[in-house]
């Protein structure tokens, strides 16, 4: 009866995993093992503050057993941190596109 419902938790640890594993290979390559454990750190603390703000806004709008057998309460709140750190990092990891005013690989004038 449950198995559903654990099949949709998992694929969210999944992709949870496979994105702390990118941000470690990818820093990895750029800076060194320090900026990747760093990132899978940040990647790991992202997650678990999240899901603790999820499931405390999810009990205050949703009984216990959800919207039936296959969304249960905590299954909502992994879906919805899912989606949120999705922008989150998209956010966060995109890469800035240099203005047309100004020239590629030259920082930006500050005025003062």
């Amino acid at each position: 009866k449950g198995s559903r419902t654990l099949w949709f938790c998992r694929c969210g640890k999944i992709l949870h995993g496979l994105a702390g594993i990118y941000a470690l290979w990818t820093r990895r390559k750029k800076a060194g093992w320090t900026e990747g454990i760093l990132a899978l750190a940040f990647v790991g603390v992202v997650f678990s503050v999240g899901w603790t703000i999820m499931t405390m806004l999810a009990s205050l709008v949703l009984p216990p057993e959800g919207f039936g057998e296959w969304f249960k309460r905590d299954t909502i709140t992994l879906i919805l941190l899912t989606f949120a750190e999705g922008i989150f990092y998209y956010f966060l990891l995109r890469s800035e596109k240099p203005r047309q005013d100004q020239p590629e690989g030259k920082p930006p004038v500050s005025a003062e």
